[in-house]
This record gives structure tokens, sequence and C-alpha cells, in this order.
């Protein structure tokens, strides 16, 4: 049997060398994460993609697929959310395997298979030409998969697993073009990857490769109009691709369905244009491409990367490629026009195509693209560059091979020198001295490009020793120095990655067990039906360590009323200083159980000194004590004096909509200008609140009315305003300053203050502080000054009330809460549109307001114990309503004592049931309807691997 593998391994070693090579080389650069126990990722993967699959990962231990995430965001759909990769069949792998193991198993699994694909579409693309190249495909796949695009972005754990299907359907389909007796072989495969692709939880990557398969199409299809050919090749391809789009319909048709309803309640269905070329690729970056040390440099890759002013999130534009990739780029490109190498001259299109969507605002292609279904709902354009560097790296490798062949047939150290000398050095310091005589670069810049220049200049160095003077006779086989090559880019990239990177990959887990620490400490009073809010950096995994539910976390697909109720920022978190008017009308916390709020040592200090008992009565400053102007801008300023020496306003205007409708040409106008429907409210000149109208405008189609342009329709808007602290101005300046588009005007201002008094002991202060962070108590002494406090006055997680308050909308509740209209521990807000629900189910109900109903007992509570399942017994005499704080979405079911009962949505965000007389046994359950379909994408992947199967095992029986 040895002798049989050792013959085996020597009849196959040189066509499976590459991917040995490619296992060992993973293998050496990720090991000081694997031995460490560490997770592969920085910031993003523990926040987000962990815990998603951590969650997965629990429900697959009791053998289901779980459809609710109840952990950030007072809970929502967990199947919805694309990025969880709830079907994708390789995350399936977390039920057999540790979750951290499994993590890094599949992410390593990924890389793999990215180098490997990678080689093979290079390798394919190579032979057209050129004979015999796998070596030169090899050192292309390595330059990519070790390229820090790739590298910085393997805290993206579904970017990570999409490229190698992006990278496999670009192959399929230049074999599809060129072997049409496998068109069902072909479409059945790029059916399958598309499928794959999309389930791995990044559709962005999705859209730019069906982009980039569109283009080629259409360039192929040009060319063949040009050379006046026949459309064979690409209107072929067109309809493959078409057949292979519908039949890939079936595998993402339950990703979709379960997606799209959590999208249309989404915060960003609503601020489109706010993220809309968001992180776009500034042209004047090219620098840092030329320059191979500028972005992601030595001392420059942490996970922010260089500290430049005109980067926003520096990790986006982090594009540096290899030592070597500019001069053999322009080498490349000298050849495909010189020899006129037809097949590559499409490459050369698309990285000019991309690299304009990569600039976004900067050009106009993209705002063009704002119109194209799918393509208009994708923000970060800099993530364009996926297929920039793709291309750049295979038209560099055009330039490595002429490079070698040069040194094929130059013997001579003099000979190799003057070679390396005019193709490695002169090009590139020709660009620098354009670039330095013709640009206005910052002194920090420059001083940037050259400290990294010159410590790049240590590898150039080392690969021409290794030219010139060690293969000092004639190369009969590059494929040593092409080898070298490779080695020599990894150990620059570990080099680079791991020497100031390593640290920050393990960032998440020191974070982690600080904040378990805390939770423990804090953990007195059985916390873990509770709430946290969070003042200082999330670490999303301690909810699932510890079981406790975070309000301010990243999350994706927060809901515009939990946007509009909260007065969270674009990521979900909470700025000061709403933080801290959140704590001083501490009403809204509390009526939503966040029950521990976590603040730094400055934000204790300030919260502390300065947050003022409310007395439930607030007053309205008299109109004719506001002074109010309209400035030319359209902007509203108004001046009234701080009396009370108050920290905290509430403000409520009305906005009235004149409907308009909005041609094209208007809303790419707005677009250029970067006209966002954001409502700017200035204090003091101080604090900028910036508020997007689309979530507070409910579009309603008016009914009975034909001239819809000519329909109006007001809304009324109530926010809090916090001064900061600092500053307790004795005038007051508020300026209303809407950017919005034609039509949208606000009137019917008020404003109103609350009275200063001191703090009693049931609310925050020194006394209801339940842990402090001291050296004894954490683990790394940055996380030190960090205080837990208990906020008193919070609601439980299930309780009932004794009476309901019918409001007609949630702005409407919103008022009532900040204006302390109500005591959440005894009423609940039901909106109108609720009430045929209850009416139908509970005939004695009509006048739900008059009632005043008893007290439920609440008993042996399962929150969640079991995926998607609260449970609890409740005993009432007549009748009781209970309310869990726990998000309302269509899809949840209850039953009490085997009966369904209707779940009821309450203040505005939760979910209420109304109970009857006696002792009952309640079961909520998430079940939406496309529960009983869920089997679907692992049966049509199933199907289809068949079907790829059988093609493969039929065809050589036909020729």
């Amino acid at each position: 049997m040895i002798l049989n593998f050792l013959n085996f391994l020597k009849n196959n070693l040189k066509k499976y060398r590459f991917y040995l090579f490619f296992i060992i080389i993973d293998l050496l650069f990720f090991l000081p994460v694997l031995i460490n126990r560490k997770i592969i990722g920085s910031v993003d993967a523990y926040n987000q993609f962990y815990p998603y699959l951590l969650h997965l990962h629990d429900g697959l231990k009791q053998f289901t697929i779980p459809l609710w995430w109840q952990y950030t965001a007072l809970g929502y759909p967990f199947a919805g959310v694309v990025q969880s990769g709830v079907f994708y069949p390789i995350n399936y792998l977390y039920f057999f395997i540790h979750p951290l193991y499994g993590y890094n198993l599949v992410l390593l699994l990924h890389f793999l298979f990215l180098q490997i694909v990678t080689f093979h579409y290079f390798d394919y693309l190579l032979k057209k030409y050129f004979s015999n190249k796998s070596e030169l495909a090899f050192l292309g796949s390595i330059m990519f998969s070790f390229s820090l695009f790739v590298l910085v972005r393997l805290d993206i754990y579904p970017f990570i697993l999409s490229m190698p299907y992006s990278i496999l359907s670009l192959l399929i389909i230049e074999k599809m073009k060129d072997e049409k007796d496998k068109s069902l072989f072909y479409i059945l495969s790029l059916a399958l990857t598309f499928g794959l692709l999309f389930l791995c939880g990044y559709p962005q990557l999705f859209a730019y490769t069906l982009l980039y398969i569109f283009i080629y199409i259409v360039h192929l299809f040009i060319k063949e109009k040009i050379n006046k050919e026949k459309n064979e090749h690409s209107l072929i391809l067109l309809k493959n691709l078409i057949i292979s789009i519908i039949l890939t319909l079936p595998i993402i048709s339950i990703q979709l369905i379960s997606t799209l309803p959590l999208l249309d309640q989404s915060l960003r269905k609503y601020t489109k244009d706010f993220f809309f070329n968001q992180h776009s690729y500034q042209p004047e970056m090219l620098i840092t491409m030329i320059l191979p040390y500028v972005f992601g440099g030595m001392g420059k890759i942490d996970y922010f990367g260089p500290d430049n002013e005109f980067v926003e999130l520096a990790r986006e534009y982090v594009n540096f490629i290899s030592l070597i990739s500019i001069p053999t780029f322009l080498i490349g490109i000298y050849r495909i026009m010189k020899y006129k190498y037809k097949e590559y001259n499409f490459l050369i299109l698309i990285l000019l195509i991309f690299l304009l969507l990569s600039f976004g605002k900067y050009t106009l292609v993209s705002y063009l693209l704002y119109f194209v279904p799918f393509l208009s709902d994708l923000r970060v354009p800099a993530r364009n560059m996926f297929f920039v560097d793709l291309s750049l790296i295979f038209i560099s490798l055009i330039g490595i091979d002429y490079f070698l062949r040069l040194l094929r047939y130059k013997t001579g150290i003099f000979n190799r020198l003057k070679i390396f000398t005019k193709l490695f050095l002169i090009p590139p310091f020709v660009l620098f001295f354009i670039i330095f005589t013709f640009s206005n670069l910052k002194t920090e810049i420059i001083d940037t490009i050259i400290k990294e220049t010159i410590l790049g200049s240590f590898f150039l160095i080392i690969l021409s020793l290794f030219s010139i003077a060690f293969l000092f006779q004639k190369i009969k086989k590059y494929q040593v120095l092409i080898i070298f090559i490779a080695i020599l880019v990894v150990v620059e990239k570990t080099f680079l990655f791991f020497s100031q990177h390593y640290l920050n990959l393990s960032i998440g887990n020191i974070a982690i067990k600080n904040k378990e620490s805390l939770l423990r400490g804090s953990n007195q009073e059985n916390i873990e039906y509770n709430y946290f809010i969070d003042s200082f950096s999330i670490i999303n995994l301690i909810s699932k360590n510890e079981n406790t539910r975070i309000i301010n976390i990243y999350d994706p697909f927060v809901s515009r009323d939990y946007y509009y109720i909260f007065n969270i920022d674009w990521g979900n978190r909470l700025p000061l200083p709403f933080l801290y008017g959140l704590i001083q009308n501490n009403l809204i916390l509390s009526t939503f159980g966040v029950n521990r709020i976590v603040l730094t040592e400055e934000n204790i200090n300030k919260v502390i000194q300065n947050i003022y008992y409310t007395n439930f009565k607030t007053f309205s400053i008299k109109q004719e004590n506001l002074k109010t102007k309209t400035n030319p801008e359209n902007s509203i300023e108004i001046k009234f004096n701080n009396t009370q020496n108050s920290n905290l306003f509430i403000l409520e205007y009305e906005i009235l909509k004149q409907q308009n409708k909005t041609n094209i040409s208007k809303k790419l106008k707005k677009l250029i200008l970067e006209k966002n429907n954001l409502l700017q409210i200035n204090v003091n000149n101080q604090y900028l609140i910036l508020r997007s109208i689309e979530p507070l405008i409910k579009e309603k189609v008016i009914e009975n009315t034909k001239k819809f342009s000519n329909a109006s329709q007001s809304q009324e808007i109530v926010d809090h305003i916090t001064i900061p602290f600092f500053s307790k101005a004795k005038e007051i300046t508020i300026l209303i300053n809407p950017n919005l588009e034609e039509g949208i005007t606000i009137k019917n201002i008020k404003i109103y203050s609350y009275p200063p008094n001191k703090i009693p002991n049931l609310y925050l202060n020194n006394s209801s502080k339940v842990y402090e962070i001291t050296k004894d108590n954490v683990d790394n002494t940055t996380l030190q000054n960090l205080d837990i406090y208990k906020n008193n006055n919070s609601c439980p997680i299930i309780y009932s009330i004794k009476n309901v308050k019918i409001v007609k909308n949630i702005e409407e509740f919103k008022k009532i809460l900040l204006l302390w209209e109500i005591n959440p521990l005894n009423t609940v807000c039901i909106e109108e549109n609720e009430l045929e629900k209850i009416k139908k189910e509970y005939q004695f109900l009509d006048e739900i307001e008059k009632i005043e109903f008893n007290k439920v007992e609440i008993e042996n509570i399962e929150f969640f114990n079991k995926p998607d399942q609260i449970s609890f017994t409740a005993k009432v005499k007549d009748k009781g309503i209970v309310v869990i704080n726990d998000s309302f979405f269509d899809g949840w079911k209850c039953s009490a004592n085997d009966k369904e009962i209707p779940v009821i949505k309450a203040n505005g965000l939760v979910k209420c049931i109304i109970l009857k007389d006696g002792i009952n046994k309640v079961i909520l359950k998430f079940e939406p309807f496309y529960k009983k379909f869920l089997f679907l994408p692992f049966l049509f992947i199933l199907v289809y691997i068949v079907g790829i199967l059988t093609e493969i095992r039929r065809k050589p029986n036909t020729r």
C-alpha cells in the first residue's frame, strides 16, 4: 500500500505540485493565528460575521436552521440577513466542528479555493498565446491572493467566500465560448456557481460579476461586428448566460424571499442616496498604485490603513498588489499593444471600466448606474478594484514573461543589470518625477512615499541580486525564477502583514475577554433577559457568550422605525450627545428594557454631573419668546433664552410634503450635487444632527386623488436635542437647515424644555454603579476606566400592563415618550391599524382604551432557550395584556393553551398579546411562510451537481 501511494505521488506530483505549494504557503502564512487559537479577522469578524456563524452553529446543534436573531437591535429575521450565510452549504461544517475552528477552516478553504481557481483561470488565458505557462499562472494566483486587497478583507468573511466563485464564473464563461459541445455542462455549472456566489453572503460581488460578464459579451459582439464575423460566440454566450441566470433563481429564491421583506423595512432602503457612492476611490489614489508601499506599506498596515486626510475608511482603499506589479504591468501593456494579443485587449477594457466604477462619485458613469436596478442599492465603489487588480495582475504576468525571456537569452551580469535597470528602475523613476513635478501633494504624503519606497526597494534589490548574480548562467528553465518570485511575494506580504497587523488580528479576542469579565461582574440579578446600551467600541460576540441583548451595535438591517425611536446614526450606534439625551430622558431606554448602561470615564463624569431628573412635567416655551426667522438659504433659525439652565430640549415640527414627480434628469442632478434628503439641525454651532427625511415621511398613495402631483401630506416629527454638557448656554440657537428636494417645507415648530433637578437614587448615579474596572478584573489596561450602571427604571423583558393607549402612528408614540405622557410600566401604545386584528379575535375590546386590564402573573420564562421561540406561563383573572420587548415582525405566531391568538405590534416596535382568564401556557414562535421551503436551495444545488456529474460521464461516450 505504501509503495502504491509513493508511486501515485511520483506519477502525479508534477500535475498537483501547485496545489501542494498553495497548501504549504497558506499554512505557513496563517500559522501565527492558528496556533494561538485566534479568529482570522479584526473588527467586522468579531462584530458581525463570527456571531452570525456562531448563531447558526447553535441552531444546527438543535437540528434546526435558526430564523430569528435576538441579540441586537431588539431582534430581526436571521435568515433574511444575506451576510449570515444561512443557505450556504459549506457553512454547515459548523455542525461538526467547534465554531472557532470551523470559522477559520471555512475561511482557509475558500482562500485556498481562490488560489486554485485563479491559477486555472490565468492558466487558461495564458495558453491561448503562450505555451506551458503554468508556473506563470501560479505566480499570478499568489500575487492576487496575497494582494492587500484580499488580505485586508479576510475580516469580511462573506467577501472572501464569494471571491473564488466570481473568478470561477469567469473561467466557465471562457470555456463556454470555446467549447460549444459542452453547453449543457457549462450552463449547469454557471447556474450553480452563480447560486453559491449569491448564497455566500456578498451579493455586491454577484452584481459586479454579472456586470463583468455582460461587458465581456458586448465587447465580443462589437468585435465580431467589426471583423464582419457572424455573432456566433456572443449571441450563444448571451443565450447561455440568460438560461444560467434563470436556472440559478431556484437556488437563491428562498434567500431573496426572506431578505426582501427585511430590506423593505430597512433604514438603508430609505437612505440609499446617502450611502450611494460611499467610499469612492479618489483618482489621486492612483499614485499609491504606482509606488509599491504607500497604502498599507511598512508601518501603515494596521486595520485602518494610512492616516491620510482624504481617506474615510482606509481599509477600502488598500490596494497594494506586489512589489513588481507596476513595472511589469507597463511592460505587459506594451507587449499587448505591440504584438496584438487580441484576447487580452478585453482585460485592458475591464481594468479601465472597473477603475472608473471604483472612482464612484468622481465620475459620471457611476451616477448613471444609479438608475440600474440592484446596482443602485450597492455601496462602496472602491470594491470594484477586485476586477481592476485581477486584470492588472494578469497583464503584469505578460510583462514578467517578457522579463524572463530576456534573461533566458541574455547572459552576463552587465547585460542582465542593463535589462533590470531598463525594465524595473527607469519607468518608475520617470513616473515619480512626473508625480512630484506636477502633483500638489501634502508634505506628510511625500515623506511617506519616500520612506515606504526606500523600504520597498529592499525586496527589489533581493530580486535583482537573484536574477543577476545567483543565476549567473543562461536560464534554461526559468520556472525556477518564477517560483522564487512567488516565494518572495509571500515573504514580503508575511513580513508586511504580520509585523504590525498580527496583534490587530486578535484585538477582538482581547476585547471579548474584557467584556466577558465586565458582564460577569455585573451579572448580579439575572440580566440575561435584558438589554445593554454601550458607549464605547462594541464587540457583538458578548451577546452570544452571555446571552445578553445589545441595543446599539452595527447591524446591516436596522429598521427605519427603530432608527427613528432611538436616534441612532447610520451604523446603528448612539452618537454623543444623543446618548446623554437618552439617559437624561431615559423613558425610551426604560420602555424597551435597557437595564445596563456601559460608560467610559469621560462619559461618566458628563452624565453624572449634568443629568437632570425629569418630574414628568415639561413645559412649552412660549411662541412669543421664540425668535424665528427664515434665512435666504431656506434654513430656519430659532433663538431663545435658556432660563431653566437645561441641557435637553424637545423639538416638535411638522413637515409638509408636496407630492411632486421627480424626473431622471432632476434626480441625476441632485445626486451629482450630493443633495441628499437630509435634515440638518445645528445647536449653538456645536453639534450637527443629520436626519434622513425618507424614513420619517412614509410615502402613501392618497385615496381618491387622481392628480398625484397636486396631493400633499404632512408628517409630525419629534426629536430630542441635547446640548453638549460642557456648554450650558444662556441663549440657545437652533438652526434647522432642510437640504431637501423641492416641495418639502417645515412649519409649526414647538420647543419643550426640561426643568433641572437633582438626581434621585432611582436614576443613574454612583449608587447605581454595579461594576467598576480595575487592574485586577481586566486582562488589558486599554479598557480601564469603564463602568456599568444599572437603570432601575427599566421595564422587564416580559411584563403585563393595565392600560392601552391608541396612537395614530409611531411619530405620535415617540412624542408621547419624549413628553413623558405615559408610564410604560402601566400603559402600552398600540397603533390604530392594529385594532382590526384585536376586534376580530376579542369582541369585548371595542373600546379598549376604557378597559383596565388585570395584572398577569408571569412564570417559567424561556426566552429563546429554543431557536426562534419564547414561552412562559401566564396566570390572569378575566383578561390581561403582556408586552414582550422583542421586535414585531410578520411571521410571529402565538398560541395560548394550544389555541392561536394574534400577535399585536406595540410601542411602535415590539410585540404584545392579550390573554383570557385562567392559566395560559404561552408559546411564541417565529414561523414565516418560507419556513416550509428552506430545503429548496439545498435540493436544487444537489440536482445541479448530479446534472453536472452526469454530463461529465456522458460526454466522452458521445464524441
